[in-house]
């Protein structure tokens, strides 16, 4: 068997109850069944603790009276209460049980400690709202970035205009603009119109490079494939 174990079990009115009922509480919550009932012989429990009898009898004790500071105020702030001669209930293992995370678990907390306000007459702290997160600004620059790569969108426009697209992109990367960039994708579409505009006519275009006709076919042949795609898929 196990039994849930939280940071708060060392926090609240059991702090300062010494080693003798924070070993023997957690024994008991890891001994205890799914109804919250443990059966303790002392002898089994001091032999597995390493405790005497009379330590037991007293960390038992500790479990077992009233506690007006306890977060649970059911059976008067017990922590535990005997149903027989071994055996006893642990007043607290339904809610923990229901528990399935820490956060609510934290909910539980919060609560207990409004209660614990109110009960004494304090106000409940302001809680401050969430810090808004601004955007940060888009990184300016006159030179394009070393790490940036032109995409396939790119070559689609270049091959349209008729314009060397690797030739194109070594004087782009070359430039210094006077007004700083942030998008180096639309400014590269700009850089290859005006490259076109400058083409007075096919024939006095620049001779293609190899790599340029290369870029070219790819894009014929994938344009050739959708096109035949669309072919087969209409009805």
């Amino acid at each position: 068997m196990f039994g849930k174990m939280f940071t708060s079990c060392y926090r609240g009115s059991m702090h300062g109850k010494g080693p003798i009922v924070l070993s023997l509480w957690p024994y008991i919550i890891s001994h205890c069944d799914r109804d919250g009932v443990v059966e303790l012989f002392p002898a089994t429990v001091c032999d597995d603790i390493g405790m005497s009898r009379e330590q037991f009898d007293d960390g038992m004790r500790v479990l077992t009276d009233p506690d007006p500071d306890s977060r649970n105020p059911d059976e008067e702030g017990r922590r535990l209460v005997k149903l027989g001669p071994f055996q006893w209930r642990v007043v607290s293992h339904e809610h923990y049980r229901a528990i399935k995370d820490m956060e609510g678990h934290r909910e539980y907390m919060r609560e207990a400690q409004r209660r614990s306000r109110a009960k004494r007459g304090e106000k409940a702290p302001k809680t401050k709202p969430p810090k808004e997160t601004k955007p940060k600004p888009a990184h300016r620059w006159t030179r394009v970035p070393f790490s940036w790569e032109p995409g396939p969108d790119h070559v689609v426009l270049a091959t349209e205009l008729g314009v060397p697209i690797m030739a194109e992109l070594a004087k782009f990367r070359d430039h210094e603009f006077k007004a700083p960039k942030t998008d180096a994708d639309a400014a590269f579409r700009t850089w290859l119109r005006n490259a076109g505009g400058f083409q007075s006519s096919p024939r006095r275009q620049a001779p293609v490079d190899p790599a340029e006709r290369q870029a070219r076919r790819a894009i014929e042949l994938r344009r050739a494939a959708e096109a035949r795609e669309r072919g087969q898929a209409a009805p």
